[in-house]
């Protein structure tokens, strides 16, 4: 566990003399599982945990650096995910809370708010995290966390970082979103972009932009491609509850607690909502889709986007293809997934 004591734990939050760290235990625990563990990967974590309950030499500049970052996530989380459980203990006549003349309830708005801005804060403190892990590669844990928290597992994708994904959806150059929607980014690269451009043209995009060999005509592709399926996840992505959750919190709409009714927001519950947001990324989508493979079709040639050119993806703008029935044609690239 990465906090032990009050002394640390008021490091990173204001508490007061009564607060117990034994009460707070299983939500630090909680927190590290659900979220740091995430982020740091399970090797790393393991040696951030030893240095620091061991102390001494072992628990060095370059670790202690990292303590720090990863407990104003953790510290706020835990406070998070104990918050509903303040004050409240178990006994044989069930649930039971205990009340002095010295503290005063405060209100449910007042709850909720605290509820909001702890995960608010603890959320914005793993993108800090996700950040500082990133920038300090020159660390002597960073090839640990490299090899073993999934960062090769977005590295190779076309689109690996947040700030390719915020282009053109509501991601906010969030890193805990972008890798929320890893399953979907994946998903989509390999069942949906392979299928509608060819998989070896789509491979070969994929090495010369991660090798930074791509032309000018190349990289407009790949960006436009980029575009495509960050739409694409995000669409498929808000429609399953858990995400919606995350994105609602980080883009600070406050659902926590908070009836949506007669706002402008879409409600977390409400999954009829989130379907017609999901519609509308889906048909961007399509329609930059579109206008590529027209573009590809138009300029493809044995020189430029040969192997484009030489698949059967490739259609030559000027055959005419006739189209039956094209007034009531509403075929689509992409189904909503």
């Amino acid at each position: 566990m990465l906090i032990k004591n009050i002394t640390d734990l008021k490091k990173f939050i204001t508490v007061d003399g009564s607060t117990n760290i034994e009460s707070l235990q299983p939500f630090l625990i909680q927190s590290e599982t659900r979220y740091i563990q995430k982020v740091l990967g399970k090797t790393l974590y393991n040696t951030l945990d030893n240095a620091y309950n061991t102390g001494g030499g072992a628990f060095t500049a370059e670790l202690e650096a990292l303590w720090k970052q990863v407990n104003i996530s953790n510290v706020n989380l835990a406070w998070y995910l104990y918050l509903p459980f303040a004050n409240i203990r178990m006994s044989e006549k069930g649930l039971v809370t205990a009340s002095t003349g010295e503290t005063q309830q405060i209100t449910k708005w007042m709850y909720d708010t605290a509820n909001i801005r702890l995960k608010e804060t603890g959320y914005n403190g793993l993108d800090s995290l996700y950040k500082f892990l990133a920038e300090n590669n020159t660390a002597s844990w960073y090839a640990t966390w490299q090899a073993d928290s999934g960062y090769l597992e977005y590295s190779s994708l076309l689109v690996n970082s947040s700030d390719i994904c915020s282009r053109l959806t509501p991601v906010n150059y969030s890193r805990w979103i972008y890798n929320n929607l890893l399953p979907h980014l994946k998903s989509v690269e390999k069942r949906i972009i392979g299928s509608s451009i060819g998989a070896d043209f789509f491979a070969d995009l994929q090495t010369k932009y991660h090798a930074g060999t791509a032309g000018t005509e190349e990289q407009y592709v790949i960006s436009t491609l980029q575009d495509i399926i960050s739409l694409m996840a995000y669409a498929a992505a808000i429609r399953d509850p858990n995400i919606r959750q995350e994105i609602t919190v980080m883009q600070g709409s406050q659902m926590d607690g908070i009836s949506a009714t007669g706002s402008n927001r879409a409600d977390v519950s409400n999954p009829m909502s989130f379907s017609f947001i999901s519609t509308q990324y889906t048909n961007d989508a399509n329609s930059l889709m579109s206008q590529l493979i027209d573009y590809l079709n138009a300029n493809a040639s044995s020189v430029l986007f040969p192997i484009y050119f030489n698949s059967d993806k490739y259609s030559d703008p000027k055959v005419i293809t006739p189209v039956s029935n094209y007034n009531n044609n509403t075929s689509k690239i992409f189904a909503i997934l």
